[in-house]
């Protein structure tokens, strides 16, 4: 979830909770979803599953797609699926500030609302070693408790590491 939500919900929960008994819990895999864009709207996402960084950033390179940051702070990246029949042209009209990691995201919707054609892409995003430092940080400003991660398997970013000291 995106800082400024999680910063939400650490707010309300320490209205009711003394700080010393919240623990922040952090996600150190990803997901991947399945999502269906209609004219003007993602229509609707379908959950493919949960994914750990290794198995993301294979897909990642799989389809040439570089990661970028996403709002949640996160890492994440769009792309089409092998079995898709549809062709994104990178002729189709999208915002100029479009990230890399949303381009097919972006080409998705522009082809829909052109040809008023529904499309699915395949989205991921995950937690990398400075998605959960954010949430570090967070956890030693409202001084809770302390952080749980879920989950440590050695295929979380290693980068973490440096930051549990």
């Amino acid at each position: 979830a995106d800082t400024d939500w999680v910063r939400k919900v650490v707010e309300l929960a320490i209205k009711d909770l003394p700080k010393d008994k919240v623990i922040l819990g952090i996600p150190t895999y990803g997901n991947h979803y399945a999502v269906t864009v209609a004219p003007e709207w993602f229509r609707d996402y379908k959950r493919i599953g949960a994914l750990n960084p290794p198995d993301i950033l294979d897909i990642a390179k799989k389809n040439h797609v570089t990661p970028t940051r996403n709002k949640a702070g996160e890492l994440s990246f769009s792309y089409l699926p092998k079995t898709s029949k549809v062709k994104l042209k990178s002729s189709l009209k999208i915002p100029k500030d479009t990230k890399k990691g949303d381009l097919i995201a972006a080409r998705a919707l522009a082809y829909a609302n052109k040809t008023g054609k529904e499309v699915t892409f395949n989205i991921a995003s995950y937690s990398d070693a400075e998605a959960m430092k954010e949430k570090i940080d967070l956890a030693k400003e409202y001084d809770l408790r302390g952080v749980a991660f879920f989950k440590f398997d050695g295929e979380e970013d290693q980068k973490i590491w440096k930051y549990l000291k």
